[in-house]
Parts: structure tokens; C-alpha cells; sequence
């Protein structure tokens, strides 16, 4: 106390900011107790060598305060030690303040994404060509002059820089397609303007709320193919001469739907499970992707080309082994049992 920092507020007054910001809990690890200021009094009355002595004991607080904050510390090591420990607390305290706004206004935004609007619109502008470009791109080996240059401001954004910059984007609008037979809720077309959703929004934003929703979509898709609808969906008539003969149904891409093989109706939307957070979105996600051609992208699957698989692996029966009758047994556990009948019998291994 008695001291003033650079930007003018005194050292030990809670009550300016940020400390005033503070819970009473948080206050008290700052308001110095009656205890230490009694000790402060004595030992500032000798350093500064008053020849009457104080005796604070049973003085109250604000006398307490009143004393020092008139009797300030003279020594120059002290004084700009205590003022780069209060300035470091300062900032400590201000930063916390700032890290729980940031906090804050980030759990407000995911709230605000929990309608359907903001997710589609997100999705559709994944979808178009510079953003499609970006994210085909992603993920892929990059040459020695892009490997130097990805720090660079001159790079070409990644995909959910350039996804974020498509959703920011006052001028375009979301526009969903009419599909009746994928749910009735696309029975009508959705146009979905900046104006409608949260925003801005930043890139690892996006990316948070593309990831979490190709994960549900992957739920979707799985339990899909586990039906037995995927395999509806293998081409199983036989190649004319112009197509390849070498066509293997096996690449067939996880997921993908082709509308001439749909035996009974596009049934993807009973197998959206509310209890696993499964949404409308996410069906449109997958229409979408699947169309554009973009599935393996989104739905992240090794080919079976790469993935490890027993299927075609032949069996090894050119080895015969000799199999032994129940009751038969070794000629080391033979020679075992006549050593215990007979002690004199040494045994040789």
C-alpha cells in the first residue's frame, strides 16, 4: 500500500478493476489482512526512522490502511519489485477475465447451432466449386515448393478457411434441393441467408461442427449398410461388351445410393436415431456428398485394395500333420512314467 502503478490505480485497492470483477472468495486472496499490516506498520516505522513509536495492534483497518498508504516504501529495489509483481498479477487476473468471455460467447454460439439452419447452410457451402476444390485437395501429398510455402500469406486458403469464408459471405445463399423421397421436410425448398444464422464464424469453428457431424453421419452410414441396403445397392447384371469386364462391385463406395437400384424407396431417414443425436442435416449431408461425388471425402473408409483382409487369402493345405489318437502319448512322458515306477531308471534327454 501507498504505492501507485503505472496506469494509475493503487497497489492493494480491490476496488478497481479487475479486481472488482472478482466473487468475494476470489477478493480475499487480495485484501491483505489486519495481521500483515500490523507487522508492515513496524517494520516501515523503523525503516523510515521515526523516532515515535507506533503501536498498531489494536488499530482497525482503516487506520491501518490510512498509515501506510501515507507512509509509503522508499527503497527503489523495493518499490520496483512490488510494482512488476503487481503488474504481472494484473494481467494475470485480466487475461482469466478474457479467456471466460471468449469461453462464453463460444458456448452461446454452439447453442445457437443447435437448429437445422445453420448446419445446412454450412453443408451447402461446402459443396461449392472453390470450397469443393479446397477440400478435395485437402489431405494430399504436398510437393517441396507447397510444403515451404504453407506458412506463407500467399497460399491458397485450406478447406475450412475457405468454408468459413463461403458462410461468412453476405452474398451467398444457402439453397437446398427439393427431395420428398428423401424426407418430407425437403419437400420444399430452403433458402438460408447469412442473416438467418449465427455469424461470423471462424475456421476452427467450422471445423469443430463439419467434424462432429461427419462423425454422426458415419453412424448413419454404418448402420445403413449393416441393414443390408448396400448391398442392394451392387450391380449385379452382367457387363455389356462396352463396359469393363474388369468392373469389381467390391469398390463400390461405402454408403453411395444409386436411385435405379432403390427396390423399396429411399429409406434412409428411418435410420436416424434421435437418442444418438442423429439429425435431418445429417441426411442431407450424405444426399449431397454422395451426389457430388465427394462420399469417401466425408464418410472416411480404406479402400479394400489398401485395408487388410483374410478374404483372399487361399488356405495353406499342402502341409500335412499328424494327428494323435486320444490315449496316445509321447515317448518322453513314457520314459517319465517308468522312471517313477522304476527309481533305477535314469532318464535320457
Amino acid at each position: 500500500m501507498g504505492l501507485t502503478s503505472e496506469d494509475g490505480h493503487k497497489l492493494g485497492d480491490i476496488a478497481v478493476e479487475p479486481y472488482c470483477k472478482l466473487n468475494k472468495k476470489n477478493q480475499t486472496r487480495f485484501k491483505a489482512q489486519n495481521s500483515i499490516m500490523v507487522d508492515e506498520v513496524k517494520r516501515r516505522s523503523i525503516e523510515l526512522g521515526h523516532k515515535k513509536q507506533v503501536r498498531p495492534s489494536n488499530w482497525k483497518q482503516g487506520q491501518l490502511k490510512t498509515w501506510l498508504n501515507d507512509n509509503p516504501i522508499k527503497d527503489a529495489s523495493d518499490t520496483t519489485y512490488l510494482l512488476r509483481i503487481e503488474s504481472v498479477l494484473c494481467q494475470a487476473t485480466q487475461n482469466n477475465f478474457c479467456e471466460a468471455a471468449t469461453q462464453k460467447d463460444a458456448e452461446a454460439k454452439s447453442t445457437q447451432w443447435r437448429v437445422r439452419k445453420p448446419f445446412l447452410r454450412m453443408i451447402v457451402a461446402a459443396f461449392e466449386d472453390d470450397v469443393r476444390k479446397a477440400m478435395t485437395s485437402e489431405g494430399q501429398c504436398m510437393e517441396r515448393v507447397e510444403l515451404d510455402a504453407r506458412n506463407s500469406e500467399e497460399r491458397p486458403p485450406t478447406f475450412f478457411e475457405a468454408l468459413a469464408n463461403k458462410y461468412n459471405d453476405d452474398n451467398f445463399i444457402a439453397s437446398t434441393e427439393i427431395l420428398p423421397e428423401l424426407h418430407l421436410n425437403f419437400s420444399v425448398e430452403h433458402e438460408i441467408y447469412l442473416n438467418d444464422v449465427p455469424h461470423p464464424v471462424t475456421p476452427d469453428f467450422i471445423k469443430r461442427q463439419w467434424n462432429g457431424a461427419k462423425l454422426k453421419l458415419n453412424e448413419i452410414v454404418n448402420s445403413w449398410e449393416r441393414s443390408g441396403n448396400g448391398f442392394g445397392q451392387i450391380d449385379d447384371t452382367e457387363p455389356s461388351e462396352e463396359q469393363d469386364l474388369t468392373t469389381d462391385n467390391s469398390n463400390r463406395p461405402f454408403g453411395h445410393v444409386s436411385e435405379e437400384r432403390l427396390l423399396a424407396g429411399d429409406n434412409r431417414a428411418e435410420y436416424l436415431l434421435e437418442q444418438l443425436g442423429h439429425k435431418l442435416y445429417h441426411l442431407y449431408l450424405w444426399h449431397l456428398s454422395d451426389k457430388m461425388g465427394e462420399l469417401g471425402k466425408v464418410v472416411t473408409r480404406l479402400d479394400q485394395n489398401i485395408a487388410a483382409s483374410g478374404d483372399k487369402v487361399a488356405t495353406d493345405t499342402s502341409k500335412k500333420t499328424k494327428r494323435t489318437r486320444k490315449g496316445d502319448d509321447s515317448d518322453d512322458l513314457k520314459d517319465m512314467r517308468r522312471s517313477l515306477t522304476n527309481p533305477q531308471m535314469e532318464l535320457s534327454y
